[in-house]
């Protein structure tokens, strides 16, 4: 299928799993630890779906660190269900928009708010931060960790100026898609 094709849920495969962990492309810096942090805190809170950046109000981790983990029998049920298109195509705003859809979730959070940075590639300016971050930080193909990345920002004001005028969520309507 294409990735511009509005049923997502069919996309996702899960072999012979009960659950999946979503990344998106556009979160080139994601630290290998969150992803694992992530699956343990799924597998402990024994819900349908936990994420460690939604919903965007409460979190606290940087745009672009985005992990998702959902089991196969909430995705099955969120293909039955959603007819709105913004939940075929952004198929896990379906688990935790309306809590009275009665799926359970959990949100991960951090130790310390990181939310006002962005380590996502939305946009040109994020681009040339994240070309930045690799070009200085990335030695030896060696991955820094997520809070070794917000040091390196937090030292560089200059380059969290690049891309601050945009925010976590920009783009989505009020329906919860992409605008």
């Amino acid at each position: 299928m294409r990735a511009g094709e509005t049923r997502c849920a069919t996309r996702h495969s899960f072999g012979s799993c009960g659950a999946a962990r979503r990344l998106t492309a556009d979160c080139p810096l994601i630290d290998p630890e969150v992803i694992d942090s992530i699956v343990e805190f799924y597998q402990k809170a024994k819900v349908d779906y936990a994420a460690n950046t939604v919903p965007l109000e409460t979190s606290t981790f940087p745009d672009g660190s985005d992990v998702e983990v959902f089991s196969r029998s909430a995705l099955e049920r969120a293909h039955r269900e959603a007819a709105d298109a913004s939940d075929r195509e952004h198929v896990t705003f379906y688990f935790w928009r309306d809590p009275a859809r009665g799926f359970a979730t959990a949100q991960f959070k951090n130790n310390e708010d990181w939310s006002r940075y962005r380590l996502t590639v939305d946009y040109r300016e994020d681009l040339e931060v994240v070309r930045v971050i690799v070009s200085e930080l990335f030695i030896n193909s060696v991955r820094p960790s997520l809070s070794r990345l917000i040091e390196f920002l937090n030292n560089r004001p200059e380059l969290t100026a690049l891309n601050s005028k945009y925010y976590f969520g920009q783009g989505w309507n009020q329906a919860g898609g992409q605008g």
